[in-house]
């Protein structure tokens, strides 16, 4: 997925329902705004369209929730791109090819991508060239409109980034650290299943002696297999996410002092124990401005345009038929 140059206009991608259409479709209007129409082509377009993208996206996951949405989502937003249009009109606002070429050059520069790696984004995506530049050309119209409605109300200044830092202080936090010692007991390429059984049963049987309160660092060094052994099986520190995942779901849960049951991985079984926690540092405000500022311009950006789109929704005349 590209980083877009355009970021206050990320909250206007909605996920698109599945199921729209059958296996006919007799055109007709859904919706009427201001005197001009909506029709159900439309939006089997956009349904068809993240289809055509949801093969291409690898995580299941993230499908399904792109197919999620209710056709009424779907129309809320056609609704809200035609009041936008209308708008644009309204104030002569338009975008020239060369207005989408330099967004594009940006698009390239802030991704650190090749003309190539583009469209190989595009492509697994589900976007033509075309549609991808149609996407560029409404994004800046959005841009300077919502430029032009918002100015008046639109402020940043120091104090209200400093109150933005102080109300979401946690996002500008470094994050916790645990120290971690291991005991190791590795099992072989191609182990036989009666041989990792074995194995199993010796991990056990550690972590027995261990629940009777014997020392952790004393049974690392006389039968881990880890080169840490030595050293009582001692790890360091670790932020989360350095760890592997296997280790990750079980250490962070743990508190100083305690340790975990077998924990299977690749090399083998291995007991963890957390011998420490430090909590991370608050970052100071001078080393996050433009992070905050960023972040403040953001979310700012969405207030003021669900705002302004409301107030333009109430002064129109929309009828919904679907």
């Amino acid at each position: 997925m590209l980083k877009s140059i355009f970021s206050i206009l990320i909250f206007l991608i909605f996920g698109l329902s599945e199921g729209i259409c059958g296996e006919t479709i007799i055109d007709r209007i859904i919706a009427i705004v201001n005197g001009e129409i909506i029709t159900l082509s439309e939006l089997d377009r956009y349904h068809s369209e993240l289809r055509e993208g949801s093969k291409a996206t690898a995580n299941q996951s993230e499908k399904r929730a792109k197919v999620s949405k209710s056709k009424r989502e779907i129309l809320d937003r056609l609704i809200e791109e035609k009041l936008v249009d209308q708008q644009c009109k309204k104030l002569a606002i338009k975008v020239s090819e060369r207005d989408i070429d330099m967004a594009i050059e940006d698009v390239k520069r802030l991704n650190a991508i090749t003309d190539e790696q583009l469209m190989s984004a595009l492509l697994a995506d589900g976007l033509s060239w075309e549609d991808y530049r149609q996407q560029l050309r409404e994004q800046i119209k959005m841009v300077r409109l919502f430029s032009r409605v918002a100015r008046a109300e639109f402020t940043v200044d120091e104090e209200g980034l400093k109150r933005f830092y102080i109300e979401h202080i946690e996002r500008f936090k470094e994050p916790d650290q645990v120290r971690i010692s291991h005991i190791l007991i590795t099992i072989p390429q191609d182990a036989e299943d009666l041989l990792v059984e074995a194995l199993r049963h010796k991990a056990e049987t550690i972590l027995e002696r261990l629940r009777r309160g014997e020392d952790f660092g004393e049974l690392a060094r006389l039968c881990s297999d880890d080169a840490s052994a030595e050293n009582g099986g001692d790890l360091g520190f670790f932020k989360c996410g350095e760890l592997l995942p296997e280790f990750e779901r079980v250490t962070f849960n743990l508190q100083p002092g305690q340790f975990s049951h077998l924990v299977r991985t690749k090399r083998g079984f291995h007991i963890i124990k957390v011998t420490e926690k430090k909590e991370g540092p608050i970052t100071p405000y001078e080393e996050v401005m433009e992070k905050v500022k960023n972040q403040y311009i953001d979310e700012e950006s969405q207030r003021l345009y669900k705002v302004w789109i409301q107030k333009v929704k109430t002064e129109s005349f929309i009828e919904v038929k679907l």
